[in-house]
C-alpha cells in the first residue's frame, strides 16, 4: 500500500532475479504516478541508503530507433534546404 512522505508516494516491492538478470517490480500505481512506461530507459543514482530512479530522456539515436520500430519510413532522396550556397550541385 502506498504511503506518502514529503509529497512522495512510496510503495514497497521486492527485487526479482534469475541468474545475472535482475528486476525491480513496480506496481501499476507506482508506474502511473512516476510517468514510467514499460521499456522506458531509466537512470539510477545511489546516495547513502537512497536510490533515485529517473526516466532517461531519449537521445537522437533512441528517437530514430523508435521511429523505425513504429513503422516509420523515410523516402526522400534529398532534403531541400533552400537556395544553394557555395559549391552544391544544382539538380
Amino acid at each position: 500500500m502506498p504511503r506518502s512522505l514529503h509529497n512522495i508516494n512510496l510503495t514497497y516491492k521486492r527485487t526479482l532475479g534469475v541468474e545475472d538478470f535482475k528486476v525491480l517490480s513496480l506496481s501499476n500505481q507506482t508506474m502511473k504516478l512516476s510517468g514510467l512506461k514499460i521499456r522506458d530507459k531509466v537512470e539510477i543514482q545511489k546516495s547513502n541508503d537512497e536510490i533515485l530512479i529517473k526516466k532517461k530522456e531519449n537521445n537522437m539515436e533512441d528517437r530514430i530507433e523508435k521511429f523505425y520500430q513504429n513503422g516509420g519510413k523515410y523516402t526522400e532522396l534529398e532534403i531541400d534546404f533552400g537556395r544553394t550556397i557555395g559549391r552544391e550541385m544544382e539538380i
